[in-house]
């Protein structure tokens, strides 16, 4: 996550076009920032964010490049900020630990499925953070057929 959590400086991506936001589109989620942000990110505040109030945020390679309890600290510094713990989001528990931009086909099925389950749990299964897609023997796909794929085109 490249955001700065302690100053209150967020990075925000609009759901785009190509590979780094197809687990989104393919769930048929909507961005909140679509028509606030011109071009691929904005640098945007609290105040920035509180204005948008989404319902839910998405913190881009949350799954990437933190640990689970480095990301629970960073969510934390959101929830004790005075304009943060404000925030629709913040307020119904919907801060999720999204994916990588850089995904082939395989990462994207595990980026899908964390997806899937911290948007859609009733659906999906119960997300219960990344031990779930290694565990869990509710899956969006057949892990074991996509071993052999990848095996016997090995």
């Amino acid at each position: 996550m490249n955001s700065d959590f302690e100053n209150g400086s967020f990075w925000a991506y609009p759901i785009q076009a190509g590979n780094n936001h197809k687990q989104y589109r393919d769930l048929g989620i909507r961005d909140a920032f679509d028509g606030h942000i011109d071009g691929g990110y904005a640098n945007w505040d609290y105040e920035q964010l509180l204005s948008v109030d989404p319902d839910a945020i998405v913190f881009q390679y949350g799954l990437t490049h933190v640990s689970t309890a480095e990301f629970e600290a960073e969510i934390e510094r959101m929830r004790d900020d005075p304009v943060g713990g404000q925030l629709r989001a913040v307020q119904n528990d919907r801060l999720y630990r999204g994916g990588g931009s850089y995904q082939g086909p395989i990462v994207n099925l595990f980026q899908t499925e964390a997806t899937a389950r911290q948007f859609y749990p009733d659906a999906f299964g119960e997300w219960n953070g990344l031990d779930t897609l290694a565990s869990d023997s509710l899956t969006l796909f057949d892990r074991q057929r996509v071993a052999d794929i990848v095996t016997e085109g090995a």
